[in-house]
């Protein structure tokens, strides 16, 4: 797991969120959280240390434990299902590039591509309940929450996108046509 990339990610996000179970804490953000076994029995402090954030801005980038009621729709020891293939990535024009998954009942999720960028490159995705999943080998890695659908922004910018997306197959028919 890359730590100094949950670091970045929890520095943007403002806020850093821990969850400490018997096999070791989970880090993350409020929309992704990542497994860290190798921070078992890390205090605050090294949490800080670790994440590479000086004593000035603790202030601002707060620790938040959460509790089993807090994510009591997270089952992380119960086996997931629903696999997930990565059909393509998407980069809108608000500056996010999204990795958009496709289930195999033909859901697409959404999330942010930061939220990957903790992870190893061999990861599996999965889909359950309302979130991903994320598995390497029989290990659960990460839990990332989809973007929402309910943003009239995201549709409008898939929109803009599959617009340019006709465009060019158009332009390279023509050029096929005209060859």
């Amino acid at each position: 797991m890359k730590i100094n990339k949950i670091a970045a990610l929890c520095k943007e996000a403002g806020a850093i969120r821990v969850l400490l179970t018997k096999n070791g804490p989970w880090i993350g953000t409020g929309s992704a959280i990542y497994f860290v076994p190798e921070l078992a029995g890390i205090s605050e402090e090294g949490i800080y240390a670790v994440f590479n954030i000086p004593e000035k801005k603790r202030e601002d980038i707060l620790i938040h434990y959460l509790s089993e009621e807090d994510v009591d729709t997270l089952d992380i020891n119960e086996a997931v299902k629903d696999y997930l293939t990565e059909p393509l990535k998407l980069k809108l024009e608000f500056g996010e590039e999204i990795k958009s998954l496709l289930s195999e009942d033909g859901e697409l999720l959404m999330f942010l591509s930061a939220y990957a960028k903790p992870l190893p490159p061999d990861c599996e995705f999965y889909k359950r309940g309302n979130y991903i999943y994320v598995k390497r080998g029989f290990e659960l890695k990460a839990i990332i929450t989809p973007l929402s659908w309910t943003s009239e922004k995201l549709l409008t910018e898939l929109e803009y996108v599959t617009e340019y997306v006709k465009k060019s197959i158009e332009k390279t028919e023509e050029q096929a046509d005209e060859d």
